[in-house]
């Protein structure tokens, strides 16, 4: 062979290996290529079980539950797990109690995981123990292939390895369910529970499994889902309170909070450090944090078509695993109330889940009105002279505001005879209607926003409550008067379904809501009443509009918290007090002398650059128009 046919197929076998090494899978697409396996593998594992059932003849449509459920020891056998793993498929159902004084917790030796969750202080809607879920309403578990199988830790039985079930002064309960295949190859899942905390602490550690799971695995996938049970009064579904739908919450490693739409079913997918995942329901949430975070995963929220049930709510969440001889996963369940004081104290941004506005509104809630709410419910037990006096407080405050409006009002009313002057001089020519109201409202002194704008500034204060009350777990069978429960609707008569008029008003009538619009309405007649109001088109609309909007609201706010309709039902009644006595304040003569005075005063001063300029424009306009018309 000569020297030339050496070196072309040197240079194959340097071009064959620089296009092997430039193709090379990464680690990354290697494991990718796995987890693909590994989905096969789950896929043919539920095909043989498919195959199975249908071979003892069960019928199709319980495949589902058996697929999801298998507790039944005459189904074990049909669960293929790796031979080491098979003795595992058997064992006790008798639950492990773990109790502090806020929750009872019972945990299944199948799956090794939590099953039951009660919260001892707490009832539901109808006075039964609040349970937050038991037995097949949850599923937890985990999975990895071993030995070209798939391995689930809730098709597993674990054994008590150490137990101590009450909470002591000294010691915090505590719980371990071991999977032994041998002294150097285990799993164990640690709980425990301290005294006075919402929290259970979680600990996972996988010992030896670093020999069983193939290398080419990077991570372990965590399956959570939940039935969310009716836990408060339902209410129709046209008549949904923003935030009270079950919904799941998300947190990424130093951001906000992110959530699913509680309106809808949705699904998204989570790429990045993933710090907590919450099944969060109206006032009361379930929480899965880890400290080292969860490295991908997916959520889910899906509509049941069930009376016991609103939703059920799923995550799959991923952990990386390092292929250490000794795994360990430190998590943590919060099961508690959506208290934002409580919530807040984790630290993790949990009181996300509180829906209190945006902005500006979630501002004032957690800067004003919850600390407000706060300090006074440590002075008075019921909670209807809470919001009381938190009215009162708020209606000192804007005090200020609410006298300049009214007082810009009164001003108004004074000059209206000269407007009317005004628009019967003018005529239709509206751009000189507009120029000679504004020299009126100059040399009177007033400003025809001074009404609008301290009203714009309280708007923020008003809608922040909207959102507070129907979020407040404070007010949840909280009575008061004829209200049984603060936290929703009461009613004093259920006339039940009636066509139309139960997709917009509800088959109820609440009380709360009727004073409230009877109130808004007399509010609105007295305002229009102090106006005098115009007798053109525009002026007619916008009277009709101003009645419209309270009866529109009765049907809106019926199904609403009656700790909201309470509240501004009282705003009115305080108003009234308030317009009264400013009408004995403030002399409508002294206030006529001082607009007369205002006139002389700025009648003998020239224009500013700023008034020539806009009367200069409208002159233009007026001129340009002319021309149009010839």
């Amino acid at each position: 062979m000569d020297r030339n046919s050496i070196l072309g197929f040197f240079l194959i076998a340097a071009v064959l290996l620089g296009f092997y090494f430039i193709n090379k899978p990464s680690q990354e697409e290697i494991a990718e290529t796995q987890r693909i396996a590994d989905s096969i593998l789950i896929a043919q594992d539920s095909l043989k079980r498919l195959s199975e059932i249908q071979a003892v003849g069960l019928d199709t449509a319980t495949i589902s539950d058996y697929d999801t459920n298998r507790i039944e020891d005459d189904k074990a056998d049909d669960i293929t797990v790796p031979l080491e793993f098979e003795k595992f498929l058997s064992g006790s159902d008798e639950l492990v109690t773990l109790e502090n004084n806020l929750l009872k917790i019972k945990l299944s030796p199948k799956g090794g995981r939590v099953a039951h969750v009660e919260l001892k202080k707490y009832k539901t809607y109808l006075g039964k123990p609040l349970i937050l879920f038991e037995g097949d309403e949850q599923e937890f578990g985990y999975q990895f292939s071993a030995s070209n199988k798939i391995v689930n830790t809730s098709d597993l039985y674990f054994e008590v390895d150490n137990y101590s079930s009450v909470v002591t002064t000294d010691d915090a309960a505590s719980v371990t369910l071991v999977l032994k295949l041998d002294d150097h190859q285990y799993i164990e899942h640690k709980f425990s529970l301290n005294e006075d905390s919402y929290m259970l602490d979680f600990q996972i550690n996988m010992i030896g499994l670093d020999q069983i799971i193939p290398r080419t695995i990077k991570y372990i996938d965590l399956s959570w889902n939940t039935k969310t049970r009716y836990l408060e009064r339902k209410i129709t579904k046209t008549s949904r309170i923003i935030g009270s739908n079950p919904t799941v919450y998300y947190r990424y490693e130093n951001e906000k909070p992110g959530r699913l739409n509680d309106a809808k079913d949705e699904t998204e997918d989570l790429d990045g450090k993933i710090q907590w995942v919450a099944f969060k329901q109206h006032f009361f949430t379930q929480t899965l944090i880890s400290k080292s975070n969860f490295i991908r995963g997916r959520v889910e929220s899906e509509t049941m078509e069930d009376e016991n049930y609103g939703k059920k709510l799923d995550a799959t969440l991923s952990f990386a695993f390092d292929h250490t001889p000794s795994q360990t996963y430190d998590l943590n369940f919060y099961y508690g109330p959506n208290h934002y004081k409580t919530l807040k104290k984790i630290g993790l941004e949990l009181e996300e889940q509180i829906f209190l506005g945006r902005n500006i509104l979630r501002l004032v809630n957690v800067g004003i009105v919850i600390p407000v709410f706060n300090l006074l419910s440590r002075f008075i037990n019921n909670y209807g002279i809470i919001i009381l006096f938190l009215t009162l407080i708020i209606k000192i405050i804007l005090l200020p505001l609410t006298y300049k409006s009214y007082l810009s009002t009164a001003k108004m009313r004074l000059l209206k005879p000269e407007l009317d002057v005004i628009k019967e001089k003018v005529g239709k020519d509206k751009a000189k209607l507009q120029q000679e109201q504004m020299k009126l409202y100059r040399q009177a002194g007033v400003s025809p926003m001074g009404g609008c704008l301290p009203m714009l500034l309280q708007m923020p204060i008003l809608i922040a409550l909207f959102r507070f009350f129907p979020s407040s777990i404070e007010l949840r069978q909280e009575h008061f008067l004829w209200a049984h429960d603060l936290s929703t609707y009461d009613s004093i008569w259920t006339f039940g379904y009636v066509p139309i008029i139960n997709k917009f008003y509800g088959d109820h009538v609440s009380l709360f809501t009727v004073l409230m619009t009877i109130s808004t309405l007399i509010y609105t007649r007295m305002n229009s009443q102090m106006m005098g109001g115009g007798n053109d088109a525009m002026a007619k609309q916008m009277k009709v509009i101003q009645y419209v909007m309270p009866i529109m609201f009765l049907g809106f706010f019926n199904n609403y918290s009656a700790g909201l309709s309470y509240y501004y039902f009282l705003a009115n009644m305080i108003t009234f007090g308030q317009q009264y006595l400013f009408k004995q304040f403030i002399d409508e003569d002294k206030l006529r002398k001082k607009i007369e005075l205002n006139k002389k005063k700025k009648s003998g001063k020239g224009k500013s650059k700023w008034q020539q300029r806009l009367e200069d424009m409208q002159k233009q306009q007026r001129k340009q128009a002319g021309q149009k018309r010839r």
